[in-house]
């Protein structure tokens, strides 16, 4: 049988999670065993943590992993994990790619137009995302947005995971994720690519 999706993981909660997924848009999905021959398919998910990547298989393949790195000359298409529903129909092309980066800053205002709703904002919620904005999907140290945010008013590094937490309530009430974190890299605003 030839299928529209065929799931390589031997996490059974993370292949249920793919399968239920995938079957939102397709209509034959199955996950692979592993006691016989991979079936053909359209498109194929290997979950990295759990299995190897198998040569041969025809049509799209995604990897996954949590912690893994996507060789720069692979052929296939990538996400690491977690990630949200949405962004898997998306990299399949199931699905349009949610737009993380449709805010809009209204300074005078002192608020944010997402999509066709206008959110207010603090002073300060403002002033963290304008400096999140400002870096254009890099990463600022909490270091570096103490000092765009409070200046040197030595405010508590504490301060700045309470407004983070903030925003975060705010401009992603919608599911999408806008604002990432990284150990030792600090915040970035940037598309839904660590979901």
């Amino acid at each position: 049988m030839f299928y529209d999706a065929c799931i390589l993981s031997r996490d059974p909660a993370f292949a249920q999670f793919l399968r239920l997924t995938l079957r939102r848009r397709l209509s034959s999905v199955t996950v692979y065993a592993g006691d016989a021959p991979i079936p053909q398919a359209a498109r194929y998910v290997v979950d990295l943590d759990t299995c190897p990547l198998p040569e041969g298989l025809g049509g799209e393949v995604l990897c996954t992993a949590r912690h893994g790195t996507r060789p720069a000359d692979a052929p296939y298409l990538w996400a690491d994990r977690p990630f949200r529903p949405t962004r898997l129909l998306a990299l399949f092309g199931l699905i349009d790619e949610v737009d993380a980066h449709d805010l809009v800053l209204i300074p005078e205002r002192r608020a944010v137009r997402l999509g066709r709703e206008e959110i207010s904002l603090s002073a300060t919620e403002y002033a963290l995302l304008a400096a999140l904005d400002a870096a254009r999907g890099t990463y600022l140290t909490r270091e570096e947005l103490l000092a765009a945010v409070w200046g040197d008013d030595g405010e508590e590094p504490g301060i700045l995971g309470v407004y983070i937490h903030y925003l975060r309530r705010k401009i992603e009430k919608d599911g999408v994720k806008r604002i990432f974190s990284s150990r030792g890299r600090g915040y970035r605003l940037g598309g839904e690519t660590e979901c």
